[in-house]
């Protein structure tokens, strides 16, 4: 039986990528201990370790041809595509995460980045699973892993195209 990105690589909670994750904040012991015993994920600030792309899910639904009833689906999409660590909120957003400064460049259309001054929930990287409200689509294979933003504007662009195929279709 074939893995899902997902389950191919389960990081944990103490590991690498949690120490840097955490070293966004004043205090990292408490994010650690925040996704070690399950609690609501730390609020980390975006601009030092990384940026985050902020993704609408229909522009991910239609650039990888699935929707929320195929989680599994759109994580491996998501990983064939190459697009880096991504998070899905409770909102319905997907948030790429990009080098820092990326937002200073950034000029897409179809997405926001976010940067200094904004904070996003990030999960234990081993949540996973879309029965979390906050969890990894792909979560990072090592610290400092990010996404290229080319590729995130490659993704938006082919979600746009579909979408607009799809509407014209229906006109």
């Amino acid at each position: 039986m074939r893995q899902t990105p997902t389950e191919q690589y389960h990081p944990q909670p103490d590991g690498e990528v949690s120490t840097w994750l955490a070293s966004a904040l004043p205090h990292p012991e408490e994010a650690r201990a925040a996704w070690r015993h399950g609690l609501r994920p730390p609020m980390i600030p975006m601009g030092t370790l990384f940026d985050a792309i902020r993704m609408p899910e229909q522009l991910v639904y239609a650039a990888t041809g699935h929707d929320a009833a195929a989680p599994y689906s759109i994580a491996t999409a998501l990983s064939r595509f190459g697009l880096g660590p991504v998070i899905r909120t409770y909102d319905h957003w997907y948030y790429a995460l990009v080098p820092p400064q990326t937002a200073a460049h950034w000029t897409s259309p179809h997405a926001v980045c976010r940067s200094s001054g904004a904070w996003m929930p990030v999960p234990a990287v081993n949540r996973t699973t879309p029965d979390h409200a906050v969890h990894w689509t792909i979560p990072p294979a090592r610290a400092r892993h990010l996404g290229r933003p080319g590729v995130v504007v490659a993704l938006l662009e082919r979600g746009d195209a579909a979408l607009e195929d799809a509407s014209a279709g229906t006109e």
